[in-house]
């Protein structure tokens, strides 16, 4: 009998090492604890409302009591506890003040709600009104994690700040459920994220009505889905958190209301950059903002999964990165706008949209012309400033072309110096080519508007009727730019320094233009077209040089047709 004893003894130690260790691998600091009770009132920083009568500090603080009042952080917490966990379907309300972890300490919601928000009011998502807490975990968080069969939530609506240092997880254990409600404020995640893990299920949900903005910024990875909702004001983000920090998020993203991505805003250039990179789709309706920020060359990619959202896409930000989408933009998708005069935008994927493509500044590089769905859509390009890449091979179809605000005539358009047929414009570089299948309402629309004196009588508007006698044909007014038919002009080109030159009317429609020569007028040697590498017949000018003395009679001409 006498070595009864010692085995419990012995079998007590042998215990407390087999607990210790397994707290310390799942990360609870191994502490003395306070329990909440509630006794007094609803006050943390109350001493009698915690076992021992003393706030937690250097233990860890447990909130497991679904009876009595509710635990609430109304102010910096007076002291700093080790881990603060929520059990057995209890909650913590913090509506004001700062409150964390200890360093290296982690913050458990196994089983029970967080209200980082102002819980004596009603809200959107979260449920609450908005307050102005802040929280920082200083090591792990655990939302219905650390246990099977766990339900938790975290609802934040704050302007204050909530930042975890270490590692995230909602819904990390079988049949767990972990749920973030992100309705306001900026919550920052510095390591790695798993929602949704170890067969559990977890879900983050961003703004929303009531929400003044919300953003989930990180550096690390996640494969969660998010869904989106419309704030009343602010905007919804996703983003990296620092220079050099990046991030692959491989979930997909549901839009009830518009959605930022972006990078992160460095304040110096340079090679360290952050990189953004999404390949789990876009669905819903809702508009999507590229924010590409910064002046180093940060980058954002959208790659594998499609991007049909009902809304559009747009581009802005200083950084020198590509913005890149190579994942097929769907039919949904209703326009693309580049505003960015340093970050490119390349769109590479099979894409099926047919919304139009406006840039104002900077460049949209296309590799991929497969898009029939744009054979219906307008490209508009800025007069200066903005550069359409055509990188494949061949031509892509579109219905109308602008620069500017002047519509263009149909045809074939590609880059300066391309032969003929095609229209060389300084706004397209590559080996592409546009086609342009409508123009501007052409002669006939212009013939019947207004001009200087007057609109042109009806029987006075053939196309080689000359209404005001100057000798000029209505169709070479038109086809000439300053020509008005209502007002006599000398001449509608300029001969100097032997060089003849007319500049082209923007937005016409129908024409072909050509400059001839002949030796006699036609008489015996018959007009045609000049040639040589004088010879220019581009989208805003036609010119020639002539070589006096030879031949040593020779005549110019322009002439003009309507197609």
């Amino acid at each position: 009998m006498w070595h009864i004893p010692f085995m419990k003894q012995n079998l007590k130690k042998f215990t407390t090492r087999i607990l210790t260790a397994l707290v310390a691998s799942f990360g609870l600091s191994v502490a003395n604890a306070a329990d909440w009770s509630g006794t007094t009132s609803t006050d943390w920083n109350t001493g009698s409302n915690w076992s021992g009568n003393a706030v937690p500090t250097g233990e860890n603080a447990i909130v497991n009591n679904t009876s009595g009042n509710t635990a609430t952080i109304n102010g910096n917490l007076s002291f700093t506890p080790n881990d603060i966990i929520v059990r057995n379907g209890s909650r913590i309300d913090h509506l004001a003040g700062v409150a964390g972890t200890g360093g290296g300490s982690y913050m458990w919601v196994e089983n029970g709600v967080y209200n980082l928000a102002n819980t004596a009011s009603a809200g959107g998502i979260s449920g609450y009104g908005q307050g102005t807490g802040s929280l920082n975990a200083n090591s792990n968080l655990l939302v219905g994690a650390w246990g099977d069969d766990r339900i938790a939530t975290m609802n934040v609506n704050t302007t204050g700040t909530f930042a975890v240092s270490g590692e995230l997880f909602f819904g990390d254990s079988a049949r767990s459920r972990g749920a973030l409600n992100l309705e306001s404020g900026t919550m920052t995640v510095n390591n790695k994220i798993f929602i949704g893990n170890n067969q559990g299920t977890g879900t983050v949900t961003m703004g929303g009505s009531g929400s003044t903005g919300a953003s989930f910024i990180t550096g690390q990875n996640n494969s969660n889905p998010f869904v989106i909702n419309t704030p009343d004001s602010g905007l919804v983000v996703i983003g990296a958190n620092g220079a050099g920090s990046g991030f692959f998020m491989s979930g997909g993203i549901t839009l009830n209301g518009n959605l930022t991505l972006q990078t992160f805003d460095n304040t110096i250039s340079g090679t360290t950059k952050a990189v953004t990179v999404f390949t789990g789709g876009i669905t819903g309706t809702g508009n999507l903002l590229l924010n590409n920020l910064g002046l180093a060359a940060n980058t954002i990619s959208i790659t594998t999964a499609t991007v049909n959202h009902s809304g559009s896409i747009t581009v802005q930000g200083s950084a020198t990165g590509v913005t890149l989408i190579s994942a097929s933009i769907g039919s949904n998708v209703t326009g693309i706008t580049q505003n960015s005069a340093t970050s490119r935008l390349d769109l590479s994927g099979a894409n099926t949209y047919a919304g139009n493509l406006t840039v104002n500044a900077g460049v949209v590089r296309i590799s991929n012309n497969s898009n029939t769905g744009n054979d219906v859509s307008t490209v508009t390009l800025a007069a200066s400033g903005a550069t359409l890449n055509l990188t494949y091979v061949g031509t892509d179809t579109v219905d109308e072309l602008y620069i500017g605000s002047t519509q263009q005539a149909n045809g074939v358009y590609g880059k300066v110096g391309s032969a003929l047929p095609v229209i060389g414009i300084s706004q397209i570089t590559g080996d592409g080519t546009l086609t342009v299948s409508s123009g501007p309402g052409g002669y006939s629309s212009w013939i019947t508007g207004t001009f200087a004196n007057g609109t042109v009588p009806a029987l006075q508007q053939g196309a080689n009727a000359d209404p005001d006698n100057d000798g000029i044909s209505n169709l070479l007014e038109y086809a000439i730019a300053g020509q008005d038919p209502t007002v006599a002009n000398a001449a509608v080109g300029t001969f100097a320094a032997n060089v003849l030159s007319y500049t082209k009317r923007a937005g016409t429609n129908g024409l072909t233009y050509a400059i001839q020569k002949s030796t006699d007028l036609g008489t015996t040697d018959p007009w045609i077209e000049v040639t040589g590498g004088s010879y220019v017949n581009d989208a805003t000018t036609i010119s020639y040089t002539l070589t006096p003395g030879t031949p040593a009679k020779n005549f110019l001409r322009l002439k003009v047709l309507s197609n």
